[in-house]
């Protein structure tokens, strides 16, 4: 069994909610698999939103910060080196 880096322990726990939720949509049909999709629909927005403020919090929540820094650390992600790479005239 793939791991990936897993304790057994946690291997065991993600193989169990696996099984629990094929046997919850097997039992329920479209409505439980309808109602699934929506719940894990909300789930990845809360995710994404709180990663968006965990993100701009080390930046304390100023975008020109977060750009200067990231260009910094990544030149070749600079709008600038983006422009002459592209050969892009203003």
């Amino acid at each position: 069994m793939l791991s990936f880096g897993l304790s057994a322990s946690m291997t065991y726990i993600y193989a169990l909610f696996v099984l629990v939720t094929v046997i919850y949509v097997s039992v329920g049909g479209m409505m439980a698999t309808t109602w699934e999709q929506i719940i894990k629909a909300v789930l990845m927005l809360l995710d994404i939103t709180l990663l968006a403020i965990g993100t701009m919090h080390q930046f304390d929540y100023s975008f020109s910060r977060m750009y200067r820094e990231v260009a910094e650390y990544y030149p070749l992600l600079s709008v600038r080196t983006l422009f002459l790479t592209l050969n892009v005239k203003r």
